[in-house]
């Protein structure tokens, strides 16, 4: 049977957007599978997935490249990426142009946290203003004096220019955008969510701090940029009009991750959630030392930090929430079309049991002895 997909444009799409979708969710399930085995073939097998979907995604941006996707799509597109690169600690299964355009988010992201640092010290520092829960004087006060103590330390070799792409700080911008739309789905985090976020900012500070030490220079993520996650009013500044309007909303719902609710439906509060205050604070409570302490202190310190938050017990719990996420995200807005007819229905469409038998039968679908779909072209017809 010849593929006359090319023949109608929009058949074609449809059918390279089924295969796309199907190839993620698949690349996505057998990386968690792999992270639970405790043998290489599910790793094998994974990479194997992997390379599956990114050469389909190449395949389809260059047949349709106009084509814009959905939410949805890029939203699984996310979570596999961030997957992939907080537990590989690189992009060793992802191709060239990916990684590429992965590098240029986290530059981006980086030059995104700098602004947010210096909006949040002018808007505390601004006469007159009207403290919120997250920016009261002492707060601050302490706040400033604890990344001031690891900052006159810096090192003064040479400039240190990371790629920020694999490591946790380049990471933290993929895990908050995740929460963001899962919040507009799930309704807003809670404290349990919090604390893996401000773990999330603690590990990527103590993996900062300890790249500078070890190489002797500087340049890298500070401290200060590390935690500078929270709610800032940020609406009259302009300085991110040169980003897309998608990156645009994307921050607005980041924001909102970390706004207080008004007990009023009508009234939008300009202030941080006491939760995430409170939470955020206490885990960068844990660099505090004294200004001038010397750098073995500084090196005990982070030795002791590690012990006490185990980058392993860390990583399994971020995998953990990860897949929970996956998961209430397809129940939410349903598997791909080839996944439920590998599950022998299509309830999206309201096709299941004898219904499905015959549609399988119609479209010349059939599973073999190894249970895998094929084509019983005997029983296909135009």
């Amino acid at each position: 049977m010849a593929d006359t997909r090319c023949v109608d444009s929009g058949l074609q799409l449809d059918v390279d957007l089924m295969i796309l979708e199907y190839t993620l969710y698949q690349a996505t399930k057998a990386r968690l599978e792999a992270l639970q085995a405790e043998t290489g073939h599910q790793k094998t097998d994974s990479t194997r997935q992997i390379l599956i979907f990114e050469t389909v995604l190449r395949l389809f941006n260059t047949a349709h490249s106009k084509y814009i996707k959905t939410k949805e799509l890029l939203f699984n597109i996310k979570i596999l990426e961030l997957l992939v690169l907080v537990t590989a600690g690189s992009a060793e299964d992802l191709t060239e142009s990916h990684v590429r355009d992965l590098k240029k988010e986290a530059s981006e992201n980086r030059t995104r946290r700098q602004r947010w640092a210096k909006l949040r010290r002018a808007q505390v520092q601004q006469p007159g203003a009207v403290p919120t829960p997250s920016q009261n004087s002492l707060t601050h006060i302490i706040e400033c004096q604890i990344y001031g103590s690891w900052d006159s330390q810096e090192p003064q070799g040479g400039v240190l220019h990371d790629d920020l792409m694999g490591t946790l700080f380049g990471l933290l911008p993929r895990f908050m955008e995740i929460s963001a739309e899962m919040a507009s789905i799930a309704g807003e985090p809670n404290a349990g969510w919090a604390r893996i976020a401000s773990e999330f900012m603690l590990q990527a500070s103590l993996e900062c701090l300890r790249s500078k030490m070890l190489t002797g220079t500087s340049g890298g993520p500070s401290l200060e940029e590390c935690f500078a996650w929270g709610f800032i009013n940020d609406d009259d500044d302009r300085s991110n009009n040169d980003i897309s309007q998608r990156q645009q909303d994307l921050e607005i719902a980041i924001k909102e991750l970390f706004r207080r609710e008004s007990e009023y439906a009508d009234e939008i509060l300009q202030e941080e959630k006491p939760m995430w205050t409170d939470i955020r604070h206490q885990y960068l409570s844990e660099f505090s030392i004294s200004d001038d302490a010397s750098a073995n202190s500084q090196d005990w310190r982070l030795e002791r930090l590690t012990a006490k938050y185990p980058p392993a017990d860390f990583q399994d719990t971020l995998v953990d929430y990860i897949e929970s996420v996956w998961e209430n995200h397809n129940e939410a807005f349903g598997l791909p079309i080839l996944v439920e007819i590998e599950q022998g229905h299509i309830k999206s469409l309201n096709i299941e049991e004898k219904d499905f038998d015959e549609f399988m039968s119609k479209v010349g679908l059939r599973k073999n002895s190894s249970n895998v779909l094929t084509f019983n072209f005997t029983g296909y017809k135009l």
